[in-house]
């Protein structure tokens, strides 16, 4: 019996240390999940400013469109276009020109968009999950014997 108490003895400032160990981790833990949800809502608050980016220029494309068709409708109201004159291919080129860049905007708006949603959340991430696994004292592929023995090692 008194060999049993002694070694229980020389156990517990390893018991002693092994609960501070998993304090600090918690505290680790904690911090970690802070981190993890200011940075997620970062990300949705920069997904929502680019949709209404994309939606702000959608509206501006199309107004500008409609301006220019109320130009041209003025201008030829008035006698001032000719019927094929060159003033029409250089609208038609300036279109064509304008046409371009904001379809190399919206391009380059869909890569934006397609960067930001590709992003894992934590429950994906497998390096994410075996960590958190870790952290409550889980191994993340144990097996059930692995289990069941760390159940019968906690009594």
């Amino acid at each position: 019996m008194a060999t049993l108490v002694a070694q229980i003895e020389e156990i517990v400032p390893e018991l002693d240390q092994d609960k501070k160990d998993i304090d600090s981790t918690q505290a680790l833990l904690t911090e970690t999940e802070a981190a993890y949800q200011a940075k997620a809502t970062a990300l949705t608050g920069a997904k929502a400013k680019l949709t209404r980016a994309k939606n702000d220029m959608a509206h501006a494309t199309l107004e500008e469109q409609r301006a220019a068709s109320r130009a041209e409708t003025a201008r030829a109201l008035a006698g001032l276009s000719s019927g094929s004159g060159s003033g029409i291919n250089d609208a038609l080129d300036t279109m064509t020109r304008t046409a371009q860049a904001t379809r190399h905007r919206a391009a380059v708006l869909d890569m934006k968009a397609k960067a930001l949603s590709g992003a894992q959340t934590a429950e994906e991430d497998p390096n994410i999950a075996a960590a958190m696994a870790a952290a409550a004292g889980a191994a993340a592929n144990a097996t059930v014997a692995d289990r069941l023995a760390a159940l019968q090692h906690r009594k």
